[in-house]
């Protein structure tokens, strides 16, 4: 890398696609990411983690996380403190940019209401090499 360019990555929240459960979260609770960290040049790890509080009582969720292609490769999704033991969790990011993440309690421990805590936790790389110096990007919650 021959020079240092640094990219703002913006966590911006701006809508979450919600399926089963999630839709209570408008009415008892609140969803937030955040970037960390919130800049950085080409090559480096950027975790996104996808928090609740205040949840409703909860067995099952879905969301779509969406980023830039141009600035971000997705390199995993895992578990949050509130899914660790949970049956299933899984993430599909085809097409690339668009992270479908849900998850369903066939065993564990059901997401209590009140909880708060992380339910997944996105993991991207800055790679993007046709940028330049303090270009910015997103990354966004649809709804």
């Amino acid at each position: 890398m021959a020079k240092n360019l640094i990219y703002k990555l913006l966590c911006l929240l701006i809508t979450f696609l919600l399926i089963g459960m999630f839709n209570a979260f408008f009415v008892s609770g609140l969803i937030s990411i955040t970037c960390n960290p919130s800049s950085g040049g080409s090559g480096t790890t950027v975790t996104v983690p996808v928090r609740v509080q205040n949840s409703p009582y909860m067995e099952a969720w879905g969301l779509d996380l969406f980023y830039d292609t141009n600035v971000f490769t997705l390199q995993d999704v895992i578990r949050g403190t509130l899914t660790q033991d949970w049956g299933a969790f899984g993430f599909n990011d085809n097409p690339p940019g668009e992270v479908l993440i849900g998850a369903a309690r066939f065993a564990g421990t059901p997401i209590q209401a009140g909880s708060s805590g992380t339910i997944a936790i996105a993991t991207l790389t800055v790679t993007c090499g046709g940028c330049s110096d303090g270009d910015t990007s997103g990354i966004f919650k649809v709804l």
